[in-house]
C-alpha cells in the first residue's frame, strides 16, 4: 500500500517532469560554468548550453548573443569582485568565469614569483654537468628574469594590460629578451603583462600596439580565427603607455607581420 506522501512525491515528479524549466541565457552560462569548474571561450559555453538543453537559442548567430550577454553581465575587475547582477569576469579574450572563483583561485604573482627563482636556482646549483661560471651566469640571469616579471606585473596591479585578469598572465618582453642590452633586460617599461593568448599573439609578432595602446593586428590573421580568440579591432591597453614604453613599441611595430 502506498502512503500518501509517496503518492504526492509521485504526483509532484510528473508534474516536474512534464514541465519545461525555463531559464534566463546568463543563468544558463551560469549553471553550465558551475558543473565546468571553471573558465571556458564562449563557444564552448554555448555548446554545452544547447547539448544540455538548458537554454534555446534564436539568433542567427548565437555564440555572438551569448558573447553579449556575457560581456553586459561581466565585472571590471579592477573595480570589484563581486556582484549579484553581474556573475561573470573575463579571464581571457571570450573566456568567461564565475566571480564567485577569483578570490578563491586568483593566484597572487607576487608570492609566485620568489619561489619560483628560489626553485629554479636551487634546479641551477643542483645541476652537476654545469662549470661553476656557467652556473653563476644562468642565476644572475635567472633572478634578473624574475625580478623584471614582478616589476611589470606590480606596474599593472597584477592584471592583464588589455583584459585586466589576473589568471594565467605572463610578462612579455616589448622588445625580445636575445637583442636587449642589460638594462633592457630589466626595464619594466620594456614588459607587458598578457593574458597567455595575447601573450603568445605579441611573441609571435601577430598582435602589437600603436602609441594610443589600441592594438593593431597582422592582416595574416583570418577573421575567422580572430573570432575563435576573441581579439577585436577596439582592445586596447588599459592605460595609454609611458613615452618610454612607446620608444619599445616603437621597436615591436617595426616587427610586426604583414
Amino acid at each position: 500500500m502506498l502512503s500518501l506522501r509517496m503518492i504526492l512525491v509521485a504526483k509532484m515528479d510528473v508534474l516536474f517532469a512534464s514541465c519545461e524549466v525555463k531559464m534566463f541565457i546568463h543563468e544558463a552560462a551560469c549553471k553550465v560554468l558551475a558543473e565546468l569548474g571553471g573558465p571556458a571561450h564562449v563557444r564552448q559555453i554555448h555548446d554545452l548550453i544547447v547539448s544540455k538543453g538548458y537554454y534555446s537559442f534564436g539568433a542567427k548567430n548565437p555564440c555572438n548573443a551569448l558573447a553579449i550577454q556575457l560581456s553586459r553581465k561581466s565585472i571590471n575587475v579592477d573595480i570589484e569582485y563581486s556582484s549579484p547582477d553581474k556573475p561573470f569576469y573575463r579571464a581571457a579574450p571570450a573566456t568567461y568565469g564565475l566571480t564567485e572563483w577569483i578570490e578563491v583561485r586568483a593566484i597572487s604573482a607576487e608570492n609566485l614569483v620568489p619561489q619560483e627563482v628560489e626553485e629554479d636556482v636551487k634546479s641551477i646549483l643542483d645541476f652537476d654537468s654545469f662549470p661553476g661560471t656557467t652556473k653563476e651566469q644562468l642565476i644572475l640571469a635567472r633572478i634578473g628574469q624574475g625580478a623584471f616579471r614582478k616589476s611589470v606585473l606590480s606596474s599593472w596591479n597584477y592584471r592583464c594590460a588589455v583584459t585586466g585578469s589576473s589568471l594565467v598572465v605572463r610578462a612579455s618582453h616589448i622588445k625580445p629578451w636575445r637583442v636587449c642590452n642589460d638594462c633592457e633586460r630589466l626595464d619594466p617599461n620594456n614588459g607587458l603583462p598578457l593574458v597567455a593568448t595575447l601573450d603568445a599573439l605579441f611573441d609571435s609578432q601577430l598582435i602589437t600596439f600603436k602609441p594610443s595602446g589600441v592594438i593593431q593586428m597582422s592582416e595574416r590573421i583570418p577573421t575567422f580565427e580572430k573570432l575563435c580568440l576573441g581579439i577585436t579591432a577596439d582592445m586596447k591597453l588599459r592605460r595609454e603607455p609611458t613615452p618610454e614604453m612607446c620608444a619599445y613599441l616603437e621597436q615591436h611595430r617595426e616587427g610586426l607581420i604583414v
